[in-house]
């Protein structure tokens, strides 16, 4: 400062730039200090690191590269240059380089004021003769154009990325059910419905084993049915069921024999495999024994004579035989398997609760390929099947505990009956680590639950079915009862003296068993059964990969003429047991499954038919 004073450089400074702010007094001393202890205004060089990142060499680079494509990301560049995304946002920062994005604006045309005009000019002339017009208008929502020239794109875009999704969704289902060049043949199959409906079984024109009858004619003995959005694998043979049958290993229960099941009887012995199965296995095969059933020869005899004195009287016509078989049967399980008089009549209120079940639960069983979150959420608020589960809660519940009520008075007594057993097997803290642990009372309550319900179902069409074959065949009812006469079982003309029937004549009565296994032939229990491959394997040169079900039509075995010779196999003929096919394969006929999966109440609802088509025909 020479000795010149702050105000003498203020003035000067003012003079030479009268347009910059006057620096304040510290600036001027710190600067004046500076120049006399250096001779430059410039800053002394600092401690520190040196720059590396930020030097002239990448700024450069950065500049170029940029200058060549300016569309380029930071996250690119960082990339191509080998420098930090911070770096680079650095060094753009330095350059005064900054991001952009383009901006889509409604353009306008020179005729666009004029034509705006005269649609503006219209809505007011037509809301002055109409004063509800706008709202007949239908006012698109793909974009929202504002006054000040911007355009609202981002439904457009949603719209676009939905369509985009479910086209490629559609591809890939497409593909999904599109047939390989290595596939078995078969009929192309609807997406998510499979050959439900091309094969007229969604909508009731066609039965199913009708289906899988006319499958066989036209594709072989090897052909492929989706079942929903499941593919099937379907093996017409006997070589192929003895083959599936006796790899245990490799073939296991499938989910879609009872698909949906476990949504409301999850512990029940047909949805288990492995060690669970084991265990539940361990208690209910001994209670279902034929060894143990002939003991409730008299009480199945007591339930059908309340069958035939209710229901069958001369000259009556039957309009719902089926309900009548079904309240039969009913009264037969509860007997033989709880010990209990469900007193099944028309309007029983357990009646009406099954009703209710199969009505409203057990139709999700055909449908493999619905949503589970969806029939959960059906279930839920279905007040119907909600009214019919706290039924059978309470049921189970008060069969449980009249059953521990007799075994704390009768301590160390075998179970009779199949509640017995359960019971005796209770313990909350089975495992199936240990077979021999028990079942849990939810488990207990499964069982009883599916009891009910797979009786309820499977032997009435039986019955009916043996109704209906014997009243077309009046000839295969006179030679019954020619046998039962030969053996003294026939009822004489006093109506109060019935024979009774013994474990002893009724398996000396040939004739009237090959009567009902002629009906379990042409109509089984069980129409098919599905295994699922556990590994990769071959059958019969078909790969079967892991997880692929394998599906076994029992009705086509039954009615394949290169197993059954005498007479037309599609025919109603009793005595075909007795002739050609009296020693005919095992699996020629298996009404009721095979294998270690097959029903394990088979001698349960073997025993209690035949009982039952005797007694009828005694009376």
């Amino acid at each position: 400062m020479s000795g010149k004073t702050l105000k003498t450089v203020n003035e000067a400074f003012q003079d030479e730039y009268p347009d910059d702010e006057i620096s304040a007094r510290q600036t001027i001393y710190r600067l004046a200090t500076k120049f006399d202890e250096t001779g430059s205004m410039e800053d002394a060089p600092r401690s520190g690191r040196p720059t590396s990142i930020t030097t002239e060499e990448n700024m450069e680079l950065v500049s170029e590269s940029y200058t060549l494509n300016p569309q380029k990301s930071q996250r690119r560049a960082a990339h191509d240059l080998d420098i930090s995304r911070s770096s680079v946002r650095r060094i753009m920062k330095e350059l005064n380089l900054k991001p952009y994005k383009p901006r889509l604006l409604q353009a306008l045309n020179e005729d666009d004021p004029d034509r705006r005009l005269e649609f503006s000019q219209w809505v007011l002339d037509s809301i002055r003769e109409d004063p509800i017009i706008l709202d007949r208008i239908l006012w698109t929502d793909e974009a929202i154009f504002q006054t000040n020239g911007r355009t609202n794109r981002h439904k457009g875009v949603v719209a676009t990325l939905f369509v985009i999704v479910i086209t490629l969704i559609y591809i890939y289902l497409k593909r999904a059910y599109s047939p390989s060049p290595g596939d078995l043949p078969g009929v192309k199959p609807h997406i998510f419905f499979g050959n439900l409906i091309n094969s007229g079984i969604w909508t009731g024109e066609s039965a199913f084993h009708q289906v899988l009858l006319d499958y066989q004619h036209h594709f072989g003995d090897k052909f492929q049915y989706w079942l929903g959005s499941h593919r099937c694998l379907v093996f017409c043979r006997i070589e192929h069921a003895q083959t599936i049958f006796a790899d245990r290993r490799t073939f296991e229960n499938s989910p879609l024999n009872h698909s949906n099941f476990d949504l409301f009887c999850p512990n029940s012995l047909v949805l288990l495999t492995g060690a669970k199965w084991k265990r539940h296995m361990r208690i209910l095969l001994p209670m279902l024994k034929l060894a143990k059933i002939i003991g409730h020869l008299e009480t199945i005899v007591q339930c059908a004579d309340r069958f035939i004195d209710q229901n069958l009287h001369p000259g009556q016509i039957h309009r719902d035989l089926l309900s009548c078989c079904e309240s039969l049967t009913m009264n037969v399980i509860g007997f033989v398997a709880f010990g209990c008089d469900f007193d099944i009549h028309a309007n029983s209120q357990i009646k009406k609760a099954v009703h209710d079940f199969e009505s409203y639960a057990m139709w999700l069983l055909p449908l493999p390929w619905i949503f589970r979150w969806l029939g959960k959420i059906y279930l839920k608020y279905n007040w119907k099947y909600q009214r019919a589960s706290r039924l059978f809660h309470g049921l189970a519940q008060k069969l449980v505990e009249e059953e521990q009520n007799k075994q704390s008075e009768m301590e160390n007594e075998p179970p009779k009956n199949l509640i017995a057993a359960l019971v005796s097997s209770l313990n909350e803290e089975a495992n199936d680590e240990q077979v021999s642990s028990g079942l849990t009372s939810a488990e207990i309550f499964d069982e009883i639950l599916t009891m009910i319900l797979f009786g309820y179902e499977g032997m009435p069409p039986a019955l009916l079915w043996f109704i209906f074959f014997s009243s077309k065949n009046p000839q295969v009812q006179q030679k019954m009862k020619e046998e039962l006469r030969e053996h003294h079982l026939l009822m004489t003309n006093n109506l109060k003296c019935v024979p009774p029937l013994t474990a002893n004549n009724l398996s000396s009565l040939t004739y009237c068993e090959c009567v009902i296994k002629e009906v379990l032939r042409l109509a089984p229990v069980i129409e098919y059964t599905i295994r699922i491959a556990t590994c990769d394997t071959i059958v019969d040169d078909v790969k079967i990969h892991r997880g692929q079900n394998v599906f076994i039509p029992l009705h086509n075995i039954n009615t394949d003429a290169r197993y059954w010779h005498h007479a037309d196999p599609h025919q109603f003929v009793p005595e075909r047991f007795l002739a050609e096919d009296k020693n005919h394969h095992p699996l020629a006929m298996i009404p009721f499954g095979g294998g270690h999966r097959a029903c394990v109440g088979e001698k349960l609802a073997w025993f209690q038919l035949k009982t039952i088509i005797v007694r009828m025909m005694q009376r």
